[in-house]
């Protein structure tokens, strides 16, 4: 059924339409539960659907209208391109500062530690790749971080190292044959590569914070500190910089160009589809910008969200909230996922064009041929998909957007009151 339900979600985002395709109702919030905020998650396709569910004072990981077992706490769900495969990570506490993690794919018990980081899932069939670790370390200034860390995909582990990325998620190669995450064994983060036939190794002298890789593969871009800290992952108060580091190189700086430098930090980068080029959040008097490659446009924003390449790699698009205030000029804020944002005034930026305000913009979408943008932006407490002119009708909640093949047709995937929809917006 569920390949069933795959191919039918194709052909209607490829085949042209004689007549305005339906919504279709994938699940229904299930009787006495409610979605926790930000952890709703489609498939790019419209066939699957996920999300933490919260009754009482438990949650539950729910996928489809399949509840799971209850947690103190369960994390937002990764969920694969096809809808077939869901990783949920659930957290209960032994006392009051000694979590235990449990991950769980599609449905089934995976995994359970001390701590168990970001799930990454592999582009050829996946399997999950995340750090785990056994027990917890204190540190200065109240501060506790998992140790003892180890990389895991499939039934391979990497060796352990002390401490490990709780940020973002490890990053695949398109081909999906290397494995690359953040790490530390002494001083310094490193680059940990993991070398799917079976080897690892590590790029090290590089203080890096979070690392992209180029399509193609050939090289990563990082954001990475400005000089090492002894004592504690140190970007919440660093100067970052964004740097981009041929695979070849072991250690040393051969071939790696540095951008951000003039910035106060700089990070969260993102390759162009033909990877010449980088994009990447950065700041200056707590103001923000996106900036190109060496460019050092002038840090206007209370903050930048996303921001994304067109098809082509000639244009960007970028979502910003003008009334933010950076409450401490760090690096944190430059990085990916480190801070939790509000309604506010939002804009959506392409090119020269401004759009009008919304109380948030967010999954900003180019269409296949790069000459549109879709995004979902919120105006009176209602989520609309927005595409020059043309606006969807409302729903209560927005978590996906998906172009069709032939550009004219949108695709989004929304809770409207207790359905969770997969909806379209016709283009032409």
């Amino acid at each position: 059924m569920m390949l069933l339900d795959a191919c039918l979600a194709l052909l209607a985002l490829a085949g042209p339409q004689e007549t305005a395709p339906a919504i279709r109702v994938l699940a229904t919030v299930l009787d006495g539960c409610e979605v926790k905020p930000e952890t709703l998650r489609f498939s790019p396709n419209g066939v699957g659907v996920a999300y933490v569910a919260i009754r009482g004072k438990k949650q539950h990981p729910v996928t489809g209208s399949r509840l799971g077992d209850d947690f103190e706490e369960v994390l937002a769900p990764v969920i694969d391109p096809l809808g077939e495969h869901v990783a949920f990570r659930g957290v209960d506490y032994v006392k009051r500062d000694e979590p235990r993690y449990t991950l769980l794919f599609d449905g089934k018990k995976l995994a359970t530690d001390a701590w168990i980081g970001p799930v990454a899932l592999a582009p050829s069939d996946s399997t999950p790749a995340f750090w785990q670790a056994g027990s917890w370390r204190n540190q200065a200034l109240g501060v506790r971080f998992p140790t003892g860390c180890t990389l895991n995909f499939g039934k391979k582990r990497v060796s352990k190292w002390e401490k490990a990325d709780s940020l973002q998620a490890p990053v695949f190669s398109d081909d999906g044959k290397f494995l690359y995450s953040v790490g530390s064994r002494e001083a310094d983060w490193d680059i940990a590569v993991y070398d799917l036939a079976g080897k690892d190794s590590v790029m090290t002298g590089y203080y890096v914070v979070e690392v992209r890789v180029r399509p193609g593969g050939g090289e990563l871009v990082v954001s990475k500190q400005i000089s090492s800290n002894a004592t504690r992952r140190a970007y919440q108060t660093a100067t970052l910089v964004v740097a981009r580091i041929p695979t070849s190189n072991k250690r040393g700086y051969d071939g790696v160009i540095t951008y951000g430098a003039n910035y106060r930090t700089a990070g969260g980068p993102i390759y162009s589809p033909d990877g010449k080029h980088v994009a990447y959040r950065a700041c200056r008097d707590k103001k923000f910008c996106v900036a190109i490659d060496a460019t050092t446009p002038e840090c206007v924003h209370g903050y930048v969200d996303e921001f994304v390449f067109d098809p082509q790699s000639k244009r960007l698009a970028y979502s910003a909230v003008e009334d933010h205030v950076v409450e401490h000029d760090d690096g944190t804020q430059a990085v990916d996922d480190t801070i939790e944002l509000s309604d506010g005034q939002w804009f959506v930026f392409m090119d020269d064009d401004k759009s009008p305000v919304f109380e948030r913009a967010r999954l900003l979408r180019w269409s296949p041929d790069g000459s549109r943008l879709a995004f979902a932006g919120k105006r009176n407490g209602e989520w609309r998909v927005h595409v020059g002119d043309k606006s969807s009708d409302p729903f209560d909640e927005i978590a996906e957007i998906a172009w069709g093949l032939d550009g004219k047709l949108v695709w989004c995937g929304a809770r409207r009151g207790r359905e969770l929809v997969w909806a379209p917006l016709v283009i032409e």
